[in-house]
């Protein structure tokens, strides 16, 4: 047998740890804005 109250203590121990997977409330998730193409470059890009 084996004593819960230590698993727990363990776990409590710890409280500044955050989870990655979890994203923060206070920040914004930043806005990536296409990039203007120019049909021109495109163009001359592949005929290299």
């Amino acid at each position: 047998d084996f004593d819960l109250s230590q698993l727990h203590r363990g776990l409590d121990a710890r409280p500044e740890v955050t989870r990655n997977d979890v994203a923060p409330t206070l920040m914004s998730v930043p806005r990536y804005l296409p990039r203007p193409a120019n049909p021109d470059e495109i163009g001359n890009f592949i005929d290299k």
